[in-house]
């Protein structure tokens, strides 16, 4: 009889443990949750973005000093578009780093849910083994 009680008591920690899951599935996760899923080389990523941008930020002012336009108005409109793009190119990765983190998040997530309903369904019927 010590074992089915013990067993009732294994299955109430894991109801609690789903119910915990269930609660927090209807919340939006926070950064912390998300972080462990995201890409551990999105600096890198971002690293190389800049670096790239920086090479084509420095051939359009060779450019400009070759054509004797530096400090004109069309080297700095090309500056201010290298800029932008370099700025909507760092945004995109951020994004599609971030969406990938919560999709596996929540994959994760739901993987849980769907275990501990299922262990804690096969030991709720534990009780029909140990009597009422």
């Amino acid at each position: 009889m010590a074992t089915g009680v013990e067993s009732l008591g294994g299955a109430a920690d894991i109801y609690g443990q789903a119910a915990d899951i269930y609660t927090g599935l209807g919340k939006a996760p926070t950064l912390e949750q998300i972080q462990p899923y995201m890409n551990p080389y999105q600096q890198a990523v971002q690293s190389e973005i800049n670096r790239a941008y920086d090479i084509a930020a420095n051939q359009a002012a060779a450019g400009a000093i070759g054509a004797n336009a530096f400090g004109g108005g069309r080297e700095g409109v090309q500056r201010s578009e290298l800029e932008r793009n370099r700025a909507d190119a760092l945004a995109r990765a951020q994004a599609d780093a971030y969406t990938q983190g919560l999709q596996q998040y929540f994959g994760s997530q739901q993987a849980a849910a769907t275990g501990l309903g299922a262990t804690a369904q096969g030991l709720g019927g534990l009780g029909s083994l140990y009597g009422t």
